[in-house]
């Protein structure tokens, strides 16, 4: 299982990866992830996922900029904050 320390943006897009309707490659870091597939049931189901892996991240922090740049910097925030 990642721990803060070691969920790196790649691990994070393979993540997303199976939640949206377009192939992972042609997703940017920066594209809108409501624009792929993610909505707010499955944003919901995302939140309880991260919380397993150590993320105690919020439906509100994710669906602020649903991207996976902005997911990983929130994470990463995490894990200098928490984690070592």
């Amino acid at each position: 299982m990642a721990t803060q320390i070691d969920f790196t943006i790649e691990q994070l897009r393979a993540f997303v990866a199976s939640y949206v309707t377009e192939p992972i490659d042609t997703i940017s870091d920066e594209d809108y992830l409501l624009d792929v597939g993610i909505d707010s049931i499955t944003m919901m189901t995302i939140v309880e996922e991260l919380r397993q892996k150590g993320f105690p991240l919020t439906f509100i922090q994710l669906a602020d900029n649903p991207t996976i740049k902005a997911w990983h910097a929130l994470i990463k925030e995490y894990a200098a904050d928490y984690g070592g």
